[in-house]
């Protein structure tokens, strides 16, 4: 779509194309996401590298601790004022 040369009906086309494509991806999201993890995989077996999965943090204790002390510094800093 950025040659110079290109007509307008065959950039509508183009268009028209790319919009087909994603609402397949969109009507069938597991599937593409299948053949996306088995590429992944098959470059991963090519580098000589593994797929891991990633840490999972049963909770975020300290995600509350930096909001409160966030939330009391603007407090403070309104109130000073």
């Amino acid at each position: 779509m950025q040659s110079s040369k290109i007509d307008l009906m065959e950039c509508l086309d183009a268009i028209e194309d790319v919009v087909q494509v994603i609402q397949m991806i969109r009507n069938d999201p597991d599937e593409e996401y299948k053949y996306i993890f088995e590429e992944a995989t098959d470059l991963a077996k090519h580098t000589g590298t593994t797929i891991q999965m990633p840490r999972i943090v049963p909770r975020q204790v300290r995600r509350k601790l930096l909001f409160y002390i966030v939330f009391t510094i603007i407090l403070f800093l309104a109130t000073s004022k």
